[in-house]
């Protein structure tokens, strides 16, 4: 039994090897801000990229120092935030990538994904912003003066994506006007910088970008992966004075999300001039050829 299961599993391992695409050209690191799309692009990724080419949820090992897989893998994921993805960028010269969401529907889903889905057993539920979200409203939640509830509110996107160590208090309102002439050159730092609310057109700069031909359809796996998505808050619990709060303190990611989606449809647009001109010069080619056969 135990040589019929090897040669099983042999044969397995072939087959997967055989369906397994050629890595992309270009390596490229994943800056995934939580509650943005991630989730759903990882797992588009992998299905079109496999997991041979693509490691996801490695913040963990990048902040202790664990590199030793990070070069066998094309594709790398994870929360990292600014410092560790700069680091990791200057070693191994690799693309990055980031997803900026609408920041009140972030606010959102932030809220509603603590207060329902972490169940009572995970030990996450002893976590103080999940206890926050389980007792009080949305209102009094994103009114709370806890700095571990506002970090995950108000201007998240450039607290992350820009690290601690340049935008510590960019939660604050008040402080605000101190960063908004550097929300450019944040964008600047990354090669791809998408938006969820168009998440395939973002998978398929992406793809793009890093040189690989994606399979026809790519774009809605989307629809069919698994995704970390929070249960939808009642529109009662969200009022206009609500939304007018979110939005006067998340000034700078609105101002992200609005970079964001420019360059994309900037990013989109080149990538199709170039595939065109690609095109041409196929067209061209063979034209010559086909006169100098004839």
């Amino acid at each position: 039994m135990s040589r019929l299961s090897a040669l099983i599993r042999r044969l397995h391992e072939r087959r997967m090897a055989a369906r397994s695409p050629a890595p992309p050209r270009r390596f490229a690191i994943f800056d995934h801000v939580p509650k943005t799309g991630g989730t759903a692009l990882n797992q588009a990724l992998l299905r079109i990229l496999t997991s041979e080419h693509v490691a996801v949820n490695r913040h963990v090992d990048v902040a202790a120092g664990n590199l030793e897989f990070a070069d066998r893998y094309p594709i790398i994921s994870g929360h990292f935030g600014g410092a560790h993805r700069r680091q990791f960028q200057r070693d191994r010269n690799r693309l990055t990538f980031t997803v900026i969401r609408d920041p009140v529907r972030r606010a959102i889903s932030t809220y509603t994904y603590w207060r329902h889905n972490i169940p009572v057993d995970s030990p996450d539920f002893q976590a103080p912003t999940v206890q926050a979200a389980k007792t009080r409203s949305f209102g009094a939640f994103i009114r709370s003066e806890e700095p571990f509830i506002k970090i995950n509110l108000f201007n998240t996107h450039v607290l992350m994506l820009a690290g601690p160590e340049t935008f510590d208090s960019a939660c604050e309102p008040e402080c605000q006007a101190l960063y908004r002439d550097k929300i450019a050159a944040l964008a600047d730092e990354f090669d791809v910088i998408g938006v969820t609310e168009r998440l395939p057109d973002t998978l398929q700069c992406f793809l793009t970008a890093i040189g690989f031909r994606a399979p026809l359809k790519a774009r809605d796996l989307l629809t069919r992966v698994e995704k970390n998505a929070s249960p939808a808050l009642d529109p009662t619990e969200i009022s206009s004075a609500d939304r007018a709060f979110l939005a006067e303190r998340n000034e700078l990611d609105f101002e992200l999300h609005a970079v964001a989606e420019a360059r994309l449809d900037r990013l989109l647009q080149a990538q199709a001039e170039a595939a065109i001109g690609r095109l041409r010069r196929l067209r061209l080619l063979c034209h010559r050829k086909w006169n100098g056969a004839s």
